[in-house]
């Protein structure tokens, strides 16, 4: 009470500027608070930029891509092998490996493709999000966009390889039109999985592709033009 009204009602001057003390030190106070807050979170944040770009270079490092490309090609080869061995007497469990087979070699064509897309800097990659013209499994598709040059008979073969990749691998049947579902007939065509002659020319393609990635992933064509 005599801090309100001061002594018999006459107010003090420290009675006035004790309120206006306290307040100014506690804002004072929240101010410096406010600020270290602040700075923290600035530094938290440039640690999670720092965290990110890290991350992204190590996920769109083209010879991780590669390294994968290579070990669904070392396990699309074992089941291919597999079923091979066993077409006189075969096992019950190895009748149709030829088509996960299939799947795991349209895999790796995939990703080697794409590891000579980054490879070559078709594309810029920002932060640890994928560049659009990297969401598709169509194969000849990215083989224009890695600006790698391939035979009509090749672009067939990687046209069945894909609806491997996107249904046909997986599933019983497809789920759109153009993967081979006819709706006037309600006809479902499902490629058949690729035989050893075609295993050969794609063996023979993926092959190239590990040599232009190798070298730098620089075609030699591309190479010539330039220095042309």
């Amino acid at each position: 009470h005599e801090a309100l009204t001061g002594v018999n009602g006459v107010p003090q001057k420290h009675d006035i500027l004790t309120p206006l003390f306290v307040g100014c030190c506690f804002l004072r106070l929240t101010t410096k608070a406010w600020l270290k807050l602040n700075s923290d979170m600035g530094n938290i944040t440039q640690i999670q930029k720092d965290m990110a770009k890290q991350m992204s270079d190590v996920m769109w490092d083209p010879n991780l891509w590669i390294c994968y490309a290579d070990i669904m090609k070392y396990a699309a080869d074992v089941l291919f092998s597999r079923w091979d061995a066993n077409k006189t007497g075969r096992k019950s469990e190895d009748i149709d490996l030829d088509r996960p087979a299939t799947l795991l070699y349209g895999y790796a064509m995939e990703i080697a493709i794409k590891a000579l897309v980054l490879k070559r800097g078709c594309l810029a990659v920002s932060g640890c999000e994928k560049d659009s013209a990297l969401r598709t499994h169509e194969l000849v598709r990215l083989l224009r966009l890695a600006e790698f040059n391939c035979y009509p008979e090749e672009e067939m073969l990687l046209q069945e390889l894909t609806q491997h990749i996107i249904w046909a691998g997986k599933y019983p049947a497809a789920f759109e039109k153009q993967f081979g579902r006819s709706l006037e007939t309600l006809e479902v065509l499902v490629p058949e999985p690729i035989d050893k002659e075609k295993s050969c020319k794609l063996e023979q393609l993926f092959k190239r592709i590990r040599v232009e990635f190798t070298a730098g992933g620089l075609s030699t064509q591309r190479e010539s033009s330039r220095t042309g």
